[in-house]
């Protein structure tokens, strides 16, 4: 899978509380565990939080562009991560590792 991540666009004016739906959506589908005290992504700012919320979603959903369809979402080439945090990419079910589609199994 490429390199690219799923962000948050922080340079536009957003409805905040659209945003924070937006957010608990994103890590409701997917897994924001990192952000668990003393967790390695417990330190991020609101808008990495969401950026990171935004990606985790996109990339469990194998890089779907429709995942990344989120309120200030953009696709990016420019890796996100922090010393400390790493926005992870490239994450393969066993669908697209094996090549079969779920109807099949």
């Amino acid at each position: 899978m490429a390199n690219i991540w799923c962000v948050f666009d922080d340079k536009v004016d957003h409805n905040e509380t659209l945003v924070l739906q937006d957010y608990e959506y994103s890590c409701g589908e997917s897994d924001c565990t990192a952000f668990g005290a003393g967790a390695t992504c417990d330190h991020l700012s609101f808008i990495e939080k969401v950026s990171y919320g935004y990606n985790m979603l996109y990339q469990m959903s194998n890089q779907d562009q429709r995942k990344c369809n989120l309120l200030g979402a953009t696709i990016t080439t420019n890796n996100p991560s922090t010393p400390d945090c790493d926005f992870p990419i490239e994450i393969l079910t066993v669908e697209v590792v094996d090549g079969e589609s779920t109807l099949t199994k």
